[in-house]
């Protein structure tokens, strides 16, 4: 029976053979070249793999004796069916892929945990980082990114993308597979993605569709979330960004900057690491998945979110509670927590469909422009009547402060100092508004 320091040496050496494994592929060599009617030999796997049979055998053997493949008397080996998914190709084997990253890092690290030491460390010190996450991210959302995820943004999003026309923008798009992939699935739409890092963008650019040609519905750009292209003011139909915001030295702004760029209407999808703020919590609910996220969180992603003085250094595991929170402090009044079955290890806020005070502003907006007609053509003389007709289901709420304010200082009409308030009822309220200020005009049109 081994104690805990040896069982601690036992899963380290498991995990680095692991990650040994991965890069030269040789679990997939394995599978290729056996099974449990026909093992394979080490010479099999070596051929197959273009490695040296000595070396394959030992790594085999580490395998077999962890328990990760099987070997037979005669000293044959294969996976079994039911691991070979996992194996070749799961985030199991993976995430021990980042092992050679942390530990190139190691020595910094260490300076950085120092009190003396440096606040953090760039992006630049994670050679090979960007394909690594890569494959992380493709092995977790290629499956579900079109046809599970894209419906949970909202309501008929997929027809909206399919129908063309939107804009749409990813933050922190690393190589680019969440926006490549949505591109070449939706042609009829144009995508952006940005990233802070040259490299990471330089990569993303080199990505093509399947038939090798290049996208002309796409572009990555160099860009600081937190510091958008000021031009960008509501430009965007959809804005997403996958397990990227913890990563921000100023996650905060970067919300604010992507409230910002949305359209009234528009809809944010934010995919993070699912987990609580409470590490207590986190132990108890997500167990060793925990542990995994946190030391990935301590290697990489807090150091590079805490590599400045105003930094926040949220790590991975800031958890919902207080993404929730500061998604709310920027602006996104009605995010909400979206289940996401197939991500088992994700979390989902979405923000959009009740959109609060700039649908409001919008639609407010459609029916100024509607009364000006009217009133162009003598059919609606009295403003004071329409105010009235705005205000009177939503008195005191303050949308009328949107309105009296930005669209109609001429009224004269008392402006409301309330806060916003984006409930779905009175969001609901003044889209049935709404629609009796389009019958009216119906009405007067006929009338006319």
């Amino acid at each position: 029976m081994f104690g805990l320091s040896q069982q601690i040496g036992i899963d380290g050496v498991l995990s680095a053979s692991i990650a040994v494994g991965n890069r030269l592929q040789l679990f997939h060599a394995l599978a290729k070249v056996g099974s449990e009617d026909k093992p394979a030999t080490p010479a099999q796997v070596a051929e197959e793999s273009g490695c040296k049979e000595r070396y394959v055998k030992e790594w085999l053997s580490v395998m077999a004796t962890g328990d990760l493949i099987t070997v037979t008397e005669d000293e044959k080996f294969f996976i079994k069916k039911e691991n070979i998914a996992d194996l070749t190709g799961g985030t199991g084997v993976l995430f021990p892929s980042f092992l050679p990253i942390f530990m190139r890092v190691y020595d910094k690290l260490c300076q950085v945990f120092k009190k003396e030491g440096p606040l953090g460390l760039d992006y630049s010190e994670y050679t090979d980082f960007f394909n690594a996450i890569a494959a992380f991210s493709e092995a977790i959302h290629k499956e579900h990114l079109i046809p599970d995820l894209v419906p949970a943004l909202g309501p008929n999003m997929k027809e909206r993308l399919e129908q063309g026309g939107m804009m749409c923008l990813d933050v922190g798009c690393g190589k680019g597979f969440h926006a490549v992939l949505l591109a070449q699935n939706f042609p009829k739409s144009n995508f952006t993605g940005i990233d802070v890092t040259l490299e990471a963008v330089h990569l993303a650019n080199q990505q093509r569709k399947d038939n090798g040609e290049t996208f002309d519905n796409l572009a990555f750009i160099q860009m600081d979330g937190a510091k958008m292209d000021p031009d960008w003011t509501e430009k965007f139909d959809l804005v997403t960004i996958f397990d990227a915001c913890h990563d921000q030295m100023r996650p905060d702004l970067c919300l604010k900057e992507i409230y910002r760029v949305l359209k009234p209407g528009g809809v944010f999808g934010m995919v993070e690491v699912k987990g609580y703020s409470s590490v207590f919590k986190n132990k108890q609910e997500l167990g060793p998945r925990a542990t995994m996220m946190y030391g990935a969180s301590t290697f990489v992603c807090l150091p590079v979110a805490s590599n400045s003085e105003d930094a926040l250094g949220l790590g991975a595991m800031w958890g919902q509670e207080r993404a929730l929170k500061m998604l709310k402090d920027a602006g996104f009044s009605n995010a909400r927590i979206v289940a996401t079955p197939f991500y088992e290890g994700s979390t989902l806020f979405q923000h959009g469909a009740a959109r609060s005070e700039k649908s409001v502003a919008a639609s407010l907006l459609l029916a100024f422009q509607l009364a000006l007609e009217l009133r162009q053509t003598s059919q609606l003389k009295d403003w004071k009547y329409f105010i009235r007709i705005i205000r009177s289901p939503t008195k005191d709420t303050g949308y009328s402060r949107h309105f009296e304010k930005g669209l109609m200082p001429q009224c004269g009409a008392g402006a409301d100092d309330d806060e916003l308030n984006a409930t779905g009822v009175k969001v609901m309220t003044l889209y049935v508004q709404y629609i009796r200020l389009a019958s009216m005009a119906m009405r007067l049109s006929r009338a006319r």
